[in-house]
């Protein structure tokens, strides 16, 4: 059997070729052998099935990194090609403590990176919905569960389209409100311009995106959350739609529930007619419809 290369990585002979053989055999039978035992002992397919799988794993990971001549006689030829000095020194070079302590030293900062993110984030549990609270509700939900419920949208809506990325619909309701961790939830009744609202919003996305890195994902999460906020795909477009969404159906609950001391009216009124998708206008007429089954005067 030819193997291509040069030098130590030669052309295996035929000798090789029978001992590689003759060891296959040997590899089988005492497979075949230990898997007829605990066939015999469980009487279960399943078990067999299993332990063939767990002797090969074992076996195939021995042989890798603790290689025999018998059993990997092509690894015997591989390491002649360490007889050179060239080989020794590049090898060495490979596994020096410099090379580890350099991967050690990028691996902490990565950490660093992530935690100082991470904490960042923790105001987006802890704040809650801006509209909810001027609107006297009991216990108002904080922006990350806004955002978890929209992501479950995201994703069911996406399966019953084949046209839409599940994916990327899920990463867009992540990220679109991510900036909120800093500026928090501005609604239009909080005295801040459209404009404002928007810059404030990207300078934080942009010094997330820095945090981060492009290692880390930074640069996608800048691009997803001017997608989001531009509305210039599908998925955008479906996600804009999802937001109004989670907003309504919030609301019917916590009429239902009595939470509000003020109505909830305004939330209804200001998403009508503002629906771009047929999943968006779908969902929003059956939101809407339970909501005056539970107040028939609405």
């Amino acid at each position: 059997m030819a193997r291509g290369g040069g030098g130590g990585w030669g052309t295996a002979d035929a000798d090789t070729d029978s001992d590689t053989g003759e060891v296959k055999q040997q590899v089988i039978k005492s497979l075949t052998t230990l898997t007829k035992g605990v066939t015999e002992e469980c009487h279960c397919s399943h078990c067999t099935c299993f332990m063939r799988s767990v002797f090969l794993v074992v076996l195939a990971c021995w042989s890798t990194f603790f290689p025999i001549d018998g059993l990997r006689p092509d690894l015997g030829r591989r390491r002649s090609t360490m007889d050179n000095p060239e080989s020794i020194r590049l090898w060495e070079k490979a596994t020096s403590t410099d090379v580890t302590s350099e991967s050690s030293a990028a691996t902490d900062e990565s950490a660093k990176r992530a935690v100082d993110f991470l904490t960042l984030t923790r105001s987006l549990k802890t704040t809650k919905r801006t509209g909810w609270v001027m609107c006297g509700v009991q216990n108002p939900e904080s922006i990350a569960d806004h955002m978890y419920r929209m992501s479950l949208m995201a994703m069911i809506a996406s399966f019953s389209n084949g046209r839409l990325d599940c994916s990327r619909c899920i990463k867009l309701a992540l990220i679109h409100d991510l900036a909120e961790a800093k500026v928090g939830d501005i609604t239009p009744h909080c005295g801040v311009s459209d404009e404002d609202k928007h810059r404030m919003e990207l300078n934080t996305m942009e010094s997330i995106s820095r945090m981060l890195g492009q290692s880390m994902g930074g640069d996608e999460m800048l691009e997803l959350w001017k997608e989001y906020e531009e509305g210039t795909t599908e998925e955008a477009r479906l996600l804009k739609d999802l937001d109004k969404i989670e907003m309504i159906l919030q609301a019917q609950e916590y009429e239902a529930e009595k939470s509000s001391e003020k109505s909830l009216d305004q939330f209804f009124t200001s998403t009508e007619g503002k629906w771009r998708t047929e999943i968006g206008k779908a969902w929003a007429k059956e939101i809407v419809s339970r909501r005056k089954v539970d107040n028939p005067s609405k």
